[in-house]
């Protein structure tokens, strides 16, 4: 068992991977702010505890007096909410330098930091791994890419990875390529897509993303890694259209078009060999998804 304390528990992977966490006996405890307690209730059952109060305030972390063994931070602003870019700022980058603070106050051995893949930004290569350079990505990647930084030049003894996420994918999942697409067929929308022969991988299963976490906390060593993962076995984009379609039986009509923007795929080989990373293809990835998320719409 371990002392696993996860930041952004409310989240929506937090909901997921809470319950997964709990079954393998850790003792859990999560941070959120108070303004949040009326949604948090619903996920006691999977936590010891929960620490309410702001990862940006250094006067909450200061007065943390639980030790966790390893820390998950889901804890992000995405921008996608009425959020400003200050608030961005302040979630991004001043609670990561709290919590890691915090980590190594508290003799902490783990830090699993949940990133993005948009860090890299307008990639121009075909193929993204964990040696791909910065291109210039949007405020809420650039905010990401100084938290990395920030853990990345840590002078402590903890183990830090920085998980560079594409889609997620489970039951509920939103904003992102796969559920607008889901959505416009399921509501038999008009649907135009870009380059249909581009390949795509460029999602994850979130309980592929648990077997990592678990790999990660058996066997991690000090120093700082970040690295993508993503499914494997690229399809075309037009072969996840065509499946999301079948499955969903859409009447939708779909048109096809090349656009010159950049498009690539994920090559998450380091995750694979050097942490053991398993996943899903992308066609079961996908097809799950689409299967679970249906039976939400019909019900």
């Amino acid at each position: 068992m371990q002392k696993i304390l996860v930041t952004g528990h409310n989240s929506f992977v937090g909901q997921h991977l809470l319950p997964l966490l709990y079954a393998q006996g850790h003792q859990v405890f999560g941070i959120g702010r108070p303004a949040k307690l009326p949604s948090i209730s619903k996920h006691l059952n999977w936590l010891e505890g929960e620490l309410l109060g702001d990862l940006s305030d250094e006067l909450f972390y200061l007065n943390l007096k639980y030790k966790p063994d390893i820390i998950i931070n889901l804890a992000a602003s995405t921008g996608k909410a009425q959020i400003t870019l200050e608030d961005m700022k302040l979630s991004n980058i001043k609670a990561v330098k709290n919590l890691l603070n915090f980590a190594t106050k508290s003799d902490c051995h783990t830090l699993i930091h949940f990133s993005t893949i948009s860090i890299h930004g307008n990639v121009p290569e075909q193929i993204v791994s964990h040696t791909t350079g910065m291109y210039g990505s949007d405020f809420y990647g650039q905010t990401k890419l100084e938290s990395e930084l920030i853990l990345q030049n840590s002078p402590s003894d903890l183990g830090i990875y920085s998980l560079r996420l594409p889609a997620i994918l489970a039951k509920g999942a939103v904003n992102h390529w796969p559920s607008r697409i889901l959505e416009d067929l399921l509501r038999n929308k008009y649907v135009l897509v870009d380059n249909p022969e581009s390949k795509f991988n460029n999602v994850v299963y979130v309980e592929d993303i648990f077997r990592l976490v678990s790999n990660l906390i058996k066997t991690a060593i000090p120093g700082f890694s970040a690295f993508p993962i993503a499914s494997r076995t690229p399809l075309s984009i037009k072969e996840i259209v065509d499946e999301v379609q079948k499955i969903t039986n859409s009447k939708s009509i779909i048109e096809y078009r090349y656009k010159s923007r950049p498009t690539f795929i994920v090559d998450d080989s380091y995750a694979r060999t050097i942490h053991k990373y398993k996943s899903m293809s992308t066609i079961d990835a996908v097809s799950k998804y689409v299967r679970e998320s249906c039976n939400d719409y019909t019900s």
